[in-house]
């Protein structure tokens, strides 16, 4: 499986195109923005956390200020379209990219227990 890391939106999305998870970082700094090519609110700030196993990506999206919270998978669209290409939601394609659950995170509280994954 290849990955794409990109920073450039200022939104998080993991997304796939043929066979190929393209992960939009999320926004810490200044100017989150909406998902391109949706119709979704602007994202949250907050950073991306990566676990890469043997068999699989495990990925979440820590919401600031206090991260203890993740994007939820299911909050997001289930594709994105652009001029160029049409990203699916990684949960919902066959690959080994899946969400992260804040619980599973060194950090983390436990406060929420929603993986997100699927709708």
């Amino acid at each position: 499986m290849g990955v794409y890391l990109s920073g450039h939106h200022h939104a998080f999305y993991p997304g796939v195109a043929d066979g190929i998870a393209y992960i939009s970082q999320a926004c810490l700094g200044s100017g989150p923005r909406q998902l391109i090519g949706s119709d979704s609110a602007r994202e949250p700030r907050g950073f991306t956390w990566f676990e890469l196993n043997t068999d699989r990506l495990r990925i979440a999206s820590l919401v600031a200020p206090n991260f203890e919270e993740v994007v939820l998978w299911n909050s997001l669209p289930r594709e994105i379209a652009t001029v160029g290409a049409i990203l699916r939601r990684a949960d919902l394609a066959d690959v080994a990219v899946v969400p992260l659950p804040i619980e599973s995170l060194p950090t983390s509280s436990g406060k929420d227990s929603g993986s997100g994954q699927g709708d």
